[in-house]
């Protein structure tokens, strides 16, 4: 459901690329409510020592959020 979420999300940008339209600004915001929980349960993976789960889940933040290097850090110590 999470990867169709973001999937869904990412694909209104190109369509509307100066971000002007009501989807738009909609799924923009989606996609920055989803980053907090995205990198957390990375983190919660790579404490419980499932360092593969953890990097397909700071992967999904990287696509999300690519600007923030939250998420690549994290991943580069996984």
């Amino acid at each position: 459901a999470l990867d169709t979420a973001i999937e869904s999300y990412l694909r209104v940008k190109p369509a509307d690329p100066e971000g002007k339209s009501e989807y738009t600004k909609q799924a923009t915001q989606k996609l920055q409510e989803l980053y907090p929980f995205i990198v957390s349960a990375g983190a919660d993976a790579y404490q419980k020592d499932n360092y593969q789960l953890s990097l397909i889940y700071f992967d999904k933040g990287i696509q999300v959020k690519p600007q923030d290097t939250t998420a690549y850090l994290y991943a580069i110590y996984s």
